[in-house]
């Protein structure tokens, strides 16, 4: 998903800005030029990360739980559970997000 968007934001960079005027300005003997769409691709690009990101995060959500169904329906519920009881152990800082993984997974039918 993140490379169809990441190469057509690289490409809007050649296609977009030629669709605003560019300007000059002089002022002080200092020389600016200024184009709309240079903008627009960088604040764009900005909340593209952003968005990018919370879409991320959510996908990831709902493949932890598709994993864990796959799981059980492979290797049972036993050893899925058994497995993160033995996550537990190793990463006591967790317990709480793997606790209730644990009772998602003994809920299921």
């Amino acid at each position: 998903m993140a490379m169809p968007v990441i190469i057509t934001y690289i490409a809007s960079w050649i296609f977009v800005p030629p669709l605003f005027p560019t300007t000059h300005s002089c002022a002080n003997g200092q020389c600016a030029i200024q184009n709309w769409g240079w903008f627009i691709l960088a604040f764009g690009g900005i909340a593209l990360f952003v968005v990018m990101i919370i879409v991320g995060v959510i996908m990831t959500q709902k493949f932890r739980v598709l994993s864990d169904m796959e799981t059980v329906h492979y290797f049972g519920k036993s050893s899925l559970t058994g497995s993160l009881q033995k996550v537990i152990q190793a990463s006591p800082g967790d317990t709480l997000n793997v606790q209730r993984r644990i009772d998602r997974i003994e809920r299921m039918n």
